[in-house]
């Protein structure tokens, strides 16, 4: 059974970079993701996740805590007693980080709230012919 995959694109905090007792680097991090609900008041999700040695050093070069990014993972559920109690933690497992597609981080929070809806936001609006990419056209 394979695990579920997710892509999110939200905003990078709590990173934290170490390294094992082998010298591999890892930074652990929190990806938040916001909408407003039918009251105006916002439901936040906090999702956990690590990267390692590339992936680490790709994301301490290029991001910082409140850049968006996305985040692709397996989600997985961690399950541990804490005080007697137990504590389900959601965390995405191997997940490669990458930009948002090309727009300002303030044009994505602006439209954040539309990616749930059937508005599609511009900055997922189909590129005119004259638009740079990355790749060639076959």
């Amino acid at each position: 059974m394979s695990l579920p995959q997710i892509t999110i694109i939200g905003t990078l905090g709590r990173l934290q970079t170490t390294h094992t007792t082998t010298g591999k680097e890892v930074t652990k991090f929190q990806i938040e993701c916001s909408e407003k609900n039918a009251k105006g008041e916002y439901d936040n999700l906090y999702l956990k996740g690590e990267v390692w040695e590339k992936a680490s050093q790709f994301l301490n070069s290029y991001f910082k805590e409140g850049d968006v990014a996305v985040i692709t993972g397996k989600l997985i559920t961690n399950v541990y007693e804490k005080n007697g109690a137990k504590v389900y933690e959601n965390k995405l497992s191997f997940p490669s980080i990458s930009f948002p597609p090309k727009a300002k981080a303030s044009q994505y929070q602006k439209q954040e709230n539309k990616l749930l809806t059937n508005e599609v936001p511009e900055i997922y609006m189909e590129m005119d012919d004259n638009s740079e990419v990355p790749f060639k056209r076959g």
